[in-house]
């Protein structure tokens, strides 16, 4: 179920862009909260 909601996010990161590492570890940080 979740799975959905975590393309999604990989989708908007990749749209705004994910070359720092800061934006990686908020996005770890999400998925932690998520799961």
């Amino acid at each position: 179920m979740n799975n959905l909601v975590i393309v999604m996010l990989l989708i908007i990161l990749l749209l705004i862009g994910v070359g720092s590492i800061k934006n990686k570890y908020i996005f770890m940080t999400c998925l932690g909260i998520a799961i």
